[in-house]
């Protein structure tokens, strides 16, 4: 639900602060090729797939803006957390460094 939050830095910081030492935040996040995709192979929408190949946000009928964001983003929001790829990189493992939880 990142994607639809304003307020992302603020969660995931929270989130980091809140890990034990060699804790881990596991996210699975939206990512823009797969919505292209989605809406030039599912929906035959090419001009919604052009705009999020332009850079703008896509939208959900349920849920509103999506707000993409890149995995550095969350290393660079997280502040004490470092990312452990587990080899698909649409999941995202991220282990606080020890001592970076406050106890």
């Amino acid at each position: 639900v990142f994607e639809y939050a304003t307020d992302r830095e603020d969660i995931l910081k929270e989130f980091a602060r809140l890990l034990k030492p060699d804790g881990y935040i596991s996210l699975v996040k939206h990512n823009r090729p797969g919505r292209v995709m989605q809406m030039v192979v599912l929906l035959n929408d090419f001009d919604m797939a052009n705009q999020l190949l332009d850079g703008k946000d896509g939208t959900t009928s349920k849920f509103g803006a999506i707000h993409y964001y890149e995995d550095g983003d969350i290393l660079r929001w997280s502040g004490t957390c470092h990312r452990k790829n587990h080899g698909n990189e649409n999941f995202l493992g991220f282990a606080a460094k020890s001592g970076s939880a406050q106890e």
